[in-house]
């Protein structure tokens, strides 16, 4: 069985990244975590773009050493994803989805799973991670095998990309999120759920923020309000909203449908 790991692509490399070169490391424990077979995601950040990318999925073909390289430890790889072009990544929407990991408390979540130093074939990649980076090239049309969990506790399962991806997409200002979540508090608008209150404070401030009128449809860059164009949904209630493209639900529209399961309960 196929283990997932991940690698490291930084600005400190000369040109982009080429799996036709395979991938180094600078020691050997590294190396010898990972197998023929096994599954690699690389993520490259290149100076010039300013920007991270998703560069493909790729299988763990065999080691070799190489004493002139930077990194000596090396295994060959091959193109399992075989993207024409690498996936542009969007950090805030990935620190939406990606499950919680301590670190340095200035980074973003993204960058505390993806840019720590030393993380390159570090352990195995947590399931729901593995999930995540799935859906970003199963929205480019790639075809991926199905995710088998790293503890052998099960098969994790997605639903073709972005039909499911009912996340705050087009929300790009955390300064916004934030005063949003000051107006509003972080309690749900719709059903009044409070992931602090259900979940303890590990949970606590969890929520997402909802834009009123769907960024897709304001035409351009346009000025919204953290007061009265953002409100707070749960998970939950934040699916709903969205489960159609061509019909985005109005809060007192989904408070309607609530009441209504409610009485008929």
């Amino acid at each position: 069985m196929a283990n997932y790991y991940y690698a490291y692509h930084g600005p400190d490399n000369e040109h982009e990244f080429d799996y036709k070169g395979g991938y180094g490391v600078s020691q050997d424990y590294k190396w010898n975590n990972v197998r023929i077979g096994d599954l690699v995601f690389i993520i490259q950040y290149r100076k010039k773009s300013q920007f991270f990318e998703l560069c493909g999925l790729f299988r763990i073909e065999g080691h070799y050493f190489s004493p002139d390289s930077r990194r000596p430890y090396r295994v060959g790889l091959s193109d399992v994803t075989k993207l024409h072009t690498s996936i542009k990544l969007q950090e805030q929407e990935l620190n939406e989805e990606l499950p919680h990991t301590e670190g340095n408390s200035s980074w973003s979540l993204f960058k505390r799973h993806f840019c720590r130093r030393g993380v390159s074939f570090q352990s195995q990649l947590d399931s729901r991670i593995v999930a995540v980076l799935h859906r970003k090239i199963a929205d480019k049309g790639s075809r991926l095998p199905d995710i088998t969990n790293d503890k052998g506790n099960g098969l994790v399962s997605y639903e073709g990309g972005s039909n499911n991806k009912f996340i705050t997409k087009y929300e790009r200002n955390q300064k916004l999120r934030n005063k949003a979540i000051e107006l509003h508090v972080d309690t749900c608008l719709a059903c009044g759920f409070n992931f602090g209150d259900f979940y303890g404070e590990y949970a606590s401030g969890l929520v997402h923020i909802h834009h009123i009128v769907p960024v897709s449809e304001l035409g351009g860059p346009t000025s919204v309000s953290a007061e009265t164009d953002l409100v707070p949904l749960c998970a939950n209630c934040h699916s709903v909203v969205h489960r159609y493209k061509d019909n985005t639900l109005s809060i007192e529209q989904l408070r309607n449908h609530i009441k209504q399961a409610e009485l008929a309960s």
